[in-house]
């Protein structure tokens, strides 16, 4: 059971689930907090399905800080499982630091949300 865009490839697949599925859904959350959009996508569920199951998700830049956001977020997103981090602790031990030193390609750049309401990113 999950939310569809954010399920891992072994869930989708119907195989063996243990807890990295779970952190490749917060490697799902984080691409959307990062750019605004879900690693994979496809204009059905058919192409979701296959994006999810066989297309790899890069971060684009070559910065440091956007080079190691993507290795984070590769190991995060890795279709086998036993690729990812072993547990939340060790996934949050790099992925708290990479967020740190990211620096967004829209950062400083404001986002009006609200007519009332202004949100400045950086």
């Amino acid at each position: 059971m999950g939310t569809f865009g954010y399920m891992s490839p072994e869930q989708l697949a119907g195989d063996n689930v243990n807890h990295r599925a779970d952190l490749f859904s917060v490697g799902a959350i984080a691409v959307e907090m990062i750019t605004g959009r879900r690693p994979f996508r496809g204009q059905n569920y058919h192409e979701q399905l296959t994006a999810i199951l066989h297309e790899p998700f890069h971060l684009a830049g070559d910065t440091a800080d956007e080079k190691y956001m993507d290795a984070v977020l590769q190991r995060s997103l890795a279709k086998d499982p036993n690729e990812r981090f072993a547990s939340a602790m060790d996934m949050r031990t790099e992925l708290i630091p990479a967020i740190r030193a990211y620096k967004s390609p829209s950062a400083n750049r404001s986002q009006r949300l609200e007519a009332d309401t202004i949100i400045f990113e950086g």
